[in-house]
């Protein structure tokens, strides 16, 4: 007899059978079954409802020791960075973290090895456009190599507009660091870390002087006068200086960002 028939037959003899003994039945020989094929239903809906809902970053900036922190904050940021990018899209978003640390003059805690972690990371996979951190953290990260040159993202108007801004290295210097670097016997400490140019707060910070450098690349804006972080108490004492991350995929939509950062 067919499994088909055989349970037909079984369910033709409890049909005339009183409730509690029908409900008996069925507890006893297909309740399990059931929770089975639900549990797998519901699995397989909520694995399909997530994928289809998430959300695909076209912009992820990270602001490195911001000293507010707030997510209303951030949201704020990425609603408005979305809306200039022009993103409407309900499967696209911008992703915006103001909670990361990163002690100035080198890493010091679990925190600072978790975000350079979490960095080194972010740039493998190429899923960060762009970054703002305090002067000290963007020199180092300069002699990583981390950034846009930004002659090769901004045009000449832009260029102009923010001369006042641009934050200068010395190409000709970050190429003997790299060298310095690439040594077997490097200690981890680069010559000028203690003498950087970018220091970590206003009082102490003198803004790079592209004629005092063999082969000048602009490759940040500073953003000490931005009246969105005064507003929001962002950099209230490190000055903030934003880069284009080297291999970022979404340099428009940072682009975007920016002009957010400086009107």
């Amino acid at each position: 007899m067919a499994v088909k028939d055989d349970v037909k037959e079984q369910w033709d003899r409890q049909k005339d059978k009183p409730l509690k003994q029908r409900a008996a039945y069925f507890m006893r020989y297909y309740f399990i079954r059931v929770v089975i094929v639900a549990a797998i239903a519901v699995f397989v809906g909520a694995l399909v409802y997530s994928r289809m809902s998430v959300r695909k970053p076209v912009l992820t900036a990270y602001f490195i020791n911001s000293e507010n922190k707030d997510e209303n904050v951030a949201a704020d940021i990425r609603k408005r960075s979305a809306a200039a990018a022009g993103i409407r899209s309900k499967k696209e978003t911008a992703v915006i973290n103001l909670s990361m640390e990163l002690t100035p003059g080198g890493t010091q805690s679990e925190e600072d090895m978790g975000t350079i972690t979490e960095l080194a990371a972010k740039m493998r996979e190429k899923d960060l456009d762009a970054m703002v951190c305090d002067a000290w953290n963007f020199h180092h990260f300069t002699e990583q190599m981390m950034f846009k040159d930004l002659r090769d993202v901004l045009t000449d108007a832009q260029l102009k507009k923010y001369s006042d801004q641009i934050y200068y290295v010395d190409q000709k210097e970050i190429d003997r660091i790299q060298k310095e670097m690439e040594d077997p016997n490097y200690d981890g400490n680069t010559e000028d870390e203690d003498t950087a140019a970018a220091s970590e707060t206003y009082d102490g910070f003198v803004r790079p002087d592209p004629t005092d450098m063999d082969e000048p690349v602009p490759v940040g804006i500073i953003l000490s006068d931005s009246s969105y972080f005064k507003k929001n108490n962002l950099y209230k004492k490190a000055v903030p200086v934003f880069g284009f991350v080297k291999n970022s995929q979404h340099t428009d939509e940072a682009g975007s960002l920016l002009k957010l950062l400086t009107e």
